[in-house]
């Protein structure tokens, strides 16, 4: 379940790409008024109301809006049949931390946003001893600049994490 999503999410979500900006725009300002939906900053999201309406979790708080629609934007083009938000990965009693989503085809997913070249690569490392344990899994990371892929696809090569590295302006 999407907590968030831009209106080109919602077009490309629900197979809409083919209708007028203008006939969406009727469409979710139809929901909005019903209470469905709220809309803030070009995202909407469900309101209380819509969140209970199709029995999913609501939060009053959202936050790190643009890793989110990073994340969105991933799974509309990954297109798994199944995924998981924020997951811990725990083998045994171990905690290798919380991955931003686990995909049905045993592909971890990382999205960064605007984390520091260290904060990454202390993932990175983690992911490695993970990786040695977990087999059969990818790591695959997105990233907004272009600069990074190489640092991150050197790195993943060198610690031995099977995986990929893709730029969000590639897949949205």
């Amino acid at each position: 379940m999407y907590e968030v999503m831009t209106r080109d999410q919602i077009r490309r979500n629900t197979k809409t790409e083919h209708l007028s900006i203008r006939t969406i725009n009727y469409s979710l300002k139809d929901l909005k008024d019903e209470g469905y939906i709220l809309f803030n900053n070009q995202t909407y999201r469900l309101s209380k109301k819509g969140a209970n309406y199709i029995g999913a979790k609501w939060e009053k708080n959202i936050g790190q809006l643009q890793h989110r629609i990073i994340r969105n934007d991933f799974l509309l083009y990954y297109k798994p049949s199944n995924f998981e938000f924020e997951k811990e990965i725990l083998i045994g009693e171990h905690s290798y931390g919380i991955c931003d989503a686990v995909l049905s085809d045993n592909v971890i997913l990382e999205v960064d946003n605007e984390q520091t070249w260290s904060e990454n690569k202390n993932k990175l490392d983690r992911y490695a001893m993970l990786f040695k344990i977990l087999k059969g899994y990818e790591l695959f990371w997105v990233i907004k600049y272009e600069l990074r892929k190489e640092m991150f696809l050197d790195l993943m090569k060198e610690l031995g994490i099977p995986g990929r590295v893709y730029l969000w302006n590639e897949i949205r």
